[in-house]
């Protein structure tokens, strides 16, 4: 899969970036830039990332969104079933802010998958964030609902074992 040398990755200080994430996919899938004029749900997606912004308390900026699209294809078939909410045009799509670390899309295997990329922090296993909690909360219901990825059994130590 796309994400799996991003999390096979040893956690340091900083996330995976937005710019190596939107590599991987335009390298496995012929993923493109989206113009954010055409990002579905623009005012909503600069709501949310403005709302990160203020979590954070970083300085007041109207928030850049950006965006990709992802042809569907043979291999982008998985992302339309199931969770996924196609805007009228039929667009798989990612939308992300760089600055606060805001992403949402149309899928949720995508949108899981791009978590998964973004990987933890040495802080965020030292302390047990949040993030490291919903990481293994959400990392485990990846590996349960689209399949058991030998990878992620790695990355989610503490996860028990599935009941059937």
């Amino acid at each position: 899969m796309w994400f799996e040398a991003l999390i096979n990755r040893e956690p340091g200080e900083a996330y995976c970036s937005f710019s190596e994430i939107c590599a991987q996919l335009k390298a496995e899938y012929g993923a493109e830039d989206l113009e954010e004029s055409r990002i579905p749900s623009l005012t909503m997606h600069r709501a949310n990332a403005a709302g990160a912004a203020e979590d954070k308390a970083l300085p007041p900026e109207p928030p850049r969104i950006r965006g990709l699209s992802l042809p569907i294809t043979e291999q982008t078939l998985c992302y339309t079933r199931g969770d996924f909410t196609p805007d009228r045009s039929g667009l798989l799509y990612l939308a992300y802010e760089e600055r606060t670390g805001w992403w949402s899309s149309n899928s949720n295997q995508l949108y899981l998958e791009v978590m998964l990329a973004r990987g933890l922090t040495r802080q965020d296993i030292a302390q047990s964030t949040e993030r490291f909690r919903g990481f293994q909360k959400w990392g485990a219901y990846y590996w349960q609902t689209y399949g058991g990825n030998s990878v992620l059994k790695n990355i989610l130590p503490n996860r028990k074992k599935a009941e059937p």
